[in-house]
């Protein structure tokens, strides 16, 4: 398993724009205030 932080791009009309590495295939969100629920794709 091989993993990476991505990095906010810009922020615009409740929609997020996200920087990845290129080796990243998938992505999930995790909300990092309650870490226990499952991410979220």
């Amino acid at each position: 398993m091989t993993t990476a932080a991505a990095v906010a791009v810009s922020r615009d009309d409740g929609r997020t724009r996200y920087l990845t590495a290129p080796w990243i295939a998938e992505a999930h969100t995790r909300d990092l205030l309650r870490p226990t629920p499952r991410a979220r794709p």
